[in-house]
Order: structure tokens, then C-alpha cells, then sequence
């Protein structure tokens, strides 16, 4: 290894060097010593390799014995490196310069509050962390709301490697245990969110983080007393299979119809941006039908309610092919409850139908295993139910259709 000159920076000192990358098995690597890291001040290194090939890497100064740095591309032969303290601020720095040439963003940190300007649009966090990551890449991971519920959280992912700016949506594997990154090929915002799409295998999907303005009150879980919801009977209808209880009914307290419309109102916002989000569209509608159908439920005298049971993990180990809307208890029975959420009236008995195949295959999955354990008590379905809904924001209520089963075990 050839000498290294130096010069001082307040943050430690910028050194080159020239070395000499070697065979270590199959691969060539290049190898810098403990006692080349002595003098910098800052946590982190950033390391320029010159010759055939002209890249960076970054290394974390803390406790290292030697660094071995092997990459694609590297070959035996000598090679120019220049180390030089690396922070935050040039970190922010560096990423703000070769991110522009790609879209316009800009990252900044204020009061430790990460913020991302996208145009004149701006998203921030309290949930970030800066790291270095193997293969000599650095990153800003940070953790925002989702678009469908605040309690669903995204990372995204800003990192440097190989002097390229990239951006990531990061999304756990259960299969691989671990984060998975999907490049952000495109950025768009609307009035509610920005919508962020991405490259997932030959896929392009799509999501979106809540603007500041709704973040704090659209989405969330939505609490409805059954004393704030008024009901009132309508007509009911009959088919070969099922009698269907008809209703109508209005939200009463000011607060809840407020939390309902301001979701219903970007639920049709995103459905109005094509394809991008209609997953997300449909998700918040699936969540205000459940808002709603549990509040009907209770005012039916069912007196508990198993909301999302797929996300326990014991649930979803014994019955890894349904995810029950509801179960709701009554009378010492329970019963496996379908929610559909449809804007239109004259489609309810279309909803009925499919609910009714659905929920039917659930309830023999459910049945077949036996008693199961949840939420402290020994379970096992008796009956099933189907609930179709619509909300209107305008009229703060909306139409509401229920028939329940018992089945008589033979």
C-alpha cells in the first residue's frame, strides 16, 4: 500500500492514497487499515475510488478494525482513493444535488423534523434515522402514515450509492423476514396526498402519504356509539336463499360525520386519479363500512365484535385463506359478518350474492376446525351474516341492508 497525504478540515482530516487491490479467494478487494480512520470527527467516511472505475463508498468510523471493500467492477490493480469526514449535512447536501436532475425534491431537517419538498408540497417526519448500510451505500429511512389508516405505517428510503440518488418505498417480507426496497420510478400530488409509484417486480404499483392538513384527522379508527347512529326500517327484500332486513340511517354526532366525510371525500378523490390508487380507495370505503356496520351490530344487541381478526398471528397461522370482516357475538353464539360497501343502491343485490359465497366459505373453514382461541375466550361459530351499506357525506347517513343465519348442527 502507497503512502497517504492529508489535509485538515474541521471535521477531521480529507486523506488520499493509493492501493492496491488484491485477490482475496475468488474476488478482488481492496483493503484499508485501522490506523488510515485515526483523526476524522465525524461518525461516518466517505471513501472516492478512482481508476478504470470512478465510484463511492461509505463506512461508519466507530470501532473498525480494517474495511474490505469489494464491488462489480473491480479489478486487480491500483487505485486512487480519497477519505474525507461525511455527516448529515453533506449528506442532505449530496442528495439534494443529484436528486434534481431527476424530479423536483429536496430534502431538509429542521428541529430534527425531516421534510421533503416535492414542487410546493411538503410531507414531514419525526421517525427518521441516517445510516450506513453493507455495500458501502448510506441512507435517511423514514417512517410516514398511510394513505388508508395512520395505524399502516410506509418507510421510504433516500439513499446515496455509487454517486446515484435513489428513492425507495420499503415494505416488510413476512416470507423473507425483512424490508423489502421498491424504486420510485414517479411522484405525483393532489390535494390530499402524494402519490408515490413503483416498480414491484415487472409491476407498477402505487400508494400515497397523507398531506399535513388531513393526516391528523382523516382515517383513523372511528369509534361510532350506537346512541349517535339513528336507524329507521325500510323495505325488506327476499331471495331463494336469504331475507334481507332494509334500513336507512344518519350519524348524529357532528364529530363522527365529520371523520366519515372527510374520508368518503378522499376516498373519491383518489378513485378520480384512475388506477393509481384504486386499492387505496377501496380500502378506506372497506374500513367506513366497518365503522358502520359495527355500530349497527351493537345497536342489533350483538355484544362483542372481532374486527380484522387476519392481522392476529395465531388467526392468521390456523386459517391462512379467510379474513372474516366480523365475528359478532350474541347470545353466547358467534357469527362470521360480511361487510360490502356500495355507492349505489341498485347494487345491492348483487352485493348479497357475492357476500353470501364468500362468507359461506369462511363460516365451513371456521366450522370445520371447531373451537378456536381468541381474544380470551373459547370461540366457534353458530350462523353468518352479510351487511351491505352505502354512505352518503352529503346526507351524513345512508342505506343499510343486514340478514343474519343461524345453522343447526346436524
Amino acid at each position: 500500500m502507497g503512502q497517504f497525504r492529508a489535509r485538515e478540515t474541521s471535521k477531521g482530516r480529507v486523506k488520499r492514497m493509493e492501493v492496491e487491490a488484491k485477490l482475496s479467494g475468488k474476488y478482488p478487494v481492496i483493503v484499508i487499515p485501522k490506523e488510515i480512520f485515526k483523526g476524522f470527527k465525524t461518525e461516518f467516511i466517505k471513501i472516492k475510488i478512482e481508476n478504470h472505475v470512478r465510484t463511492t463508498y461509505f463506512w461508519k468510523v466507530k470501532d473498525r478494525k480494517k474495511t474490505v471493500i469489494s464491488f462489480r467492477g473491480l479489478k486487480l490493480g491500483r487505485y486512487l482513493l480519497t477519505l474525507e469526514p461525511y455527516d448529515l449535512e453533506k449528506f442532505l447536501d449530496e442528495y439534494n444535488s443529484l436528486v434534481e436532475k431527476k424530479r423536483d425534491m429536496k430534502l431538509l431537517i429542521k428541529n430534527d423534523i425531516l421534510i421533503t419538498k416535492i414542487g410546493n408540497i411538503a410531507m414531514q417526519t419525526k421517525n427518521w434515522r441516517f445510516e450506513r448500510e453493507h455495500g458501502g451505500g448510506i441512507y435517511i429511512i423514514a417512517e410516514y402514515s398511510s394513505i388508508v389508516s395512520p395505524k399502516d405505517k410506509l418507510e421510504l428510503k433516500y439513499q446515496l450509492k455509487h454517486e446515484n440518488a435513489y428513492l425507495y418505498i420499503q415494505q416488510y417480507s413476512a416470507r423473507k423476514r425483512r424490508y423489502t426496497p421498491y424504486e420510485v420510478v414517479d411522484i405525483d400530488t393532489s390535494e390530499v396526498a402524494i402519490v408515490l409509484r413503483y416498480r414491484h417486480g415487472n409491476r407498477m404499483k402505487a400508494t400515497a402519504i397523507p398531506l399535513e392538513n388531513l393526516s391528523d384527522t382523516t382515517l383513523r379508527h372511528i369509534m361510532i356509539d350506537p346512541e349517535d347512529m339513528e336507524i329507521t326500517k325500510t323495505q325488506d327484500i327476499k331471495t331463494k336463499e336469504l331475507e334481507i332486513e332494509g334500513y336507512r340511517y344518519r350519524i348524529k354526532n357532528p364529530y363522527i360525520s365529520n371523520e366519515l366525510n372527510v374520508s368518503m371525500v378522499t376516498s373519491f378523490k383518489l378513485l378520480n386519479m384512475k388506477d393509481a390508487l384504486e386499492e387505496s380507495a377501496r380500502q378506506i370505503r372497506d374500513k367506513i363500512g366497518k365503522h358502520i356496520a359495527s355500530a349497527f351490530l351493537r345497536k342489533k344487541e350483538f355484544t362483542k365484535l372481532l374486527i380484522d381478526i387476519e392481522n392476529d398471528e395465531e388467526f392468521r397461522r390456523k386459517f391462512p385463506s379467510i379474513k372474516p370482516d366480523i365475528l359478532a357475538k350474541k347470545n353466547d353464539k358467534y357469527y362470521v359478518i360480511e361487510v360490502k360497501f356500495r355507492f349505489k343502491e341498485k347494487y345491492v343485490r348483487n352485493a348479497f350474492m357475492r357476500g353470501l359465497k364468500e362468507v359461506k366459505r369462511q363460516f365451513n373453514i371456521l366450522r370445520k376446525y371447531g373451537t378456536f382461541e381468541m381474544d380470551g375466550e373459547s370461540i366457534s361459530v353458530g350462523g353468518y351474516g352479510i351487511l351491505v351499506l352505502g354512505y352518503d357525506h352529503r346526507r351524513k347517513g345512508g342505506y343499510l341492508y343486514f340478514s343474519i343465519k343461524e345453522v343447526i348442527k346436524k
